[in-house]
């Protein structure tokens, strides 16, 4: 027979367990890249757009955290399982063969395109770009006919490890052009020499306005109750107003 001393030793040790387990069930792991002032390392809350995950995800009943690498290495882990996923993609009918997306997006981007003030470029269409030397970020998607144009070899496409580097390329003149997202672009600015600053400016011709999401993989384990948390914690985050107060809050502090 069980001493009480014994029992109570069991009975610890088995609510430790079932905790551990259940713990290990709502955490979900994400991974990101460096995205500035959207998501980061180095950000309150990684950035508005992690808080507006983590929040969702919260509401959901759920944690989660964050491991930063590189974004295509982020893909790779995210797409073998070894992460749950990650957010800020837009959606390509190659990523969905291995991810489910959320149902809503968490933010709307404006991608634009950044050139040096004494080379003014005028475009309407992606073929207007040709002979252009064009600055893209590695691991990144733009969506649409420019991208089609970069997969047939239509453009002279530049990969940059990252948009801060590509910056530094077009002040240099080692580019003509290079995408950014438009927030992004203003911000890595600030972060370049008063002289380089004032060689760029952003091209009035926007190339795309895109929805971003949460993508989670499908070979991670329990992702289809995970992403309807998910769903049902973004919902919420609209419905109530928190979404919109989470940005704000982000842009009062940047504004700073």
């Amino acid at each position: 027979m069980k001493t009480p001393l014994i029992k109570l030793i069991c009975s610890l040790f088995l609510t430790l367990s079932v905790h551990s387990v259940w713990a290990e069930q709502e955490l979900v792991v994400l991974g990101s890249g460096e995205w500035p002032p959207y998501i980061s390392e180095n950000l309150p809350a990684y950035g508005f757009m992690s808080a507006i995950v983590s929040s969702a995800f919260e509401k959901g009943g759920r944690d989660v955290s964050y491991e930063f690498h590189h974004w295509a290495r982020t893909e790779e882990l995210a797409k073998e399982g070894k992460l749950a996923g990650s957010l800020g993609y837009i959606k390509t009918l190659q990523r969905l063969k291995h991810f489910y997306y959320s149902e809503q997006p968490i933010y709307t981007i404006q991608q634009a395109f950044f050139n040096l003030r004494g080379r003014p470029i005028s475009w309407d269409k992606i073929s207007d770009l040709k002979g252009y030397r064009i600055g893209i970020s590695k691991g990144y998607s733009y969506g649409g006919e420019f991208m089609q144009a970069v997969e047939q070899k239509l453009l002279d496409t530049h990969e940059v490890n990252s948009e801060l580097q590509g910056m530094r390329m077009l002040a240099a003149g080692r580019i003509d052009l290079l995408i950014c997202d438009l927030d992004v672009g203003q911000s890595l600015l600030q972060q370049l020499t008063e002289e380089e600053r004032q060689r760029i400016k952003v091209n009035p011709n926007l190339l795309n306005t895109m929805d971003v999401y949460v993508m989670l993989s499908k070979k991670h384990p329990g992702v289809e109750a995970m992403l309807k948390d998910f769903n049902t914690g973004l919902a919420a985050l609209y419905e109530d107003g928190e979404y919109h107060r989470i940005i704000q809050s982000s842009m009062s502090g940047a504004a700073q």
